[in-house]
């Protein structure tokens, strides 16, 4: 409207000049339907090619039909199929006018459903029947991607039960923490026996197409393994607080964790080492000399002179 001064008149009522350069590629299939005589009569076909086409026709929805006048089975077959290639320079000149329409144009429901049939035999997908599978294609993803994640946090729950019952049976003594590496070894247990009901689940999947009847299934299996996790995971937080209550093993000068021992010779830690002068803690000979007091230490050191 700016272009014609605001003139509404002369913007109603315009000429274009349009210049279109245009690269075509072009496939034309020749169409339609035949009954078995006219495919030999009217095509020429052979009994082979015949019986070639009736076969694959019959084997896909929408290719058959009876004849409206003669009941006769026809069959919808591709009789040529053609391709071409243009280069095309148009240089067009229009004038357009407008005008305010009396009454919205009215097209009736069942115009176009010889072309929505065709369609289908073609192969063109109806665009809400084309969201409709980009919406299933987009929720059977998410259903595979949500039971790989839980998954992966099943086998986080495996791998802290392990190092927590590794570091148990290294660390500490097997009379204090047996009772704790045995409760882990079979929480262990179910986590991986769920880890394979889950697995062969991903693996029905595959084979179904990860479809909503599917998805039921290892739903309901995905419940039951997260309770399992949860008696898990209560049970290693019981544990880590038992932890500093267990009795540790002692390191000795090898650097090995030896296990502890009750005493038996009755003696106690506070007299450990000590004896007479002429034995050991246990009553036997030591080898040690007595030491020498200070006044014999000079006088061995310094002879009394004559």
């Amino acid at each position: 409207l700016q272009e014609v001064n605001w003139s509404k008149e002369k913007f109603i009522d315009m000429m274009e000049n349009i210049i279109t350069n245009k690269n075509s590629v072009r496939l034309t299939k020749d169409e339609g339907w035949y009954s078995e005589g006219e495919m030999k009569s009217e095509l020429g076909w052979s009994s082979q090619r015949i019986a070639g086409a009736k076969a694959v026709c019959q084997g896909m929805d929408g290719y058959t039909r009876l004849n409206l006048y003669d009941k006769v089975t026809e069959y919808w077959v591709t009789v040529r199929e053609r391709g071409s290639r243009e280069q095309l320079h148009e240089t067009e000149q229009r004038t357009t006018s407008k005008s305010k329409a009396d009454a919205p144009v009215e097209i009736d429901g069942k115009t176009f459903d010889d072309v929505s049939a065709y369609k289908a035999r073609a192969g063109v997908i109806p665009a809400d029947k084309d969201d409709n599978k980009t919406k299933d294609d987009a929720a059977k993803a998410q259903n595979k991607d949500h039971l790989r994640k839980f998954m992966e946090s099943v086998l986080k729950t495996v791998t802290k039960l392990k190092q927590l019952k590794r570091d148990i049976s290294t660390n500490y003594t097997e009379a204090s923490g047996e009772k704790s590496v045995k409760l882990l070894a079979e929480h262990i247990g179910k986590l991986e026996k769920e880890y394979d009901t889950l697995q062969e689940e991903v693996a029905s999947g595959e084979n179904s197409g990860f479809d909503g009847a599917w998805w039921s299934g290892a739903s309901a299996k995905m419940k039951i393994s997260t309770f399992v996790c949860s008696c898990a995971s209560a049970t290693e937080v019981k544990v880590r607080k038992d932890k500093p209550f267990l009795e540790k093993l002692a390191d000795d000068d090898d650097g090995e964790k030896p296990r502890k021992r009750p005493r038996t010779d009755g003696s106690s830690k506070n007299n450990h080492g000590k004896g007479d002068a002429n034995g050991g803690s246990d009553g036997t000979k030591s080898d040690r000399r007595p030491k020498k007091s200070k006044k014999e230490k000079k006088d061995v050191a310094k002879p009394k002179r004559k």
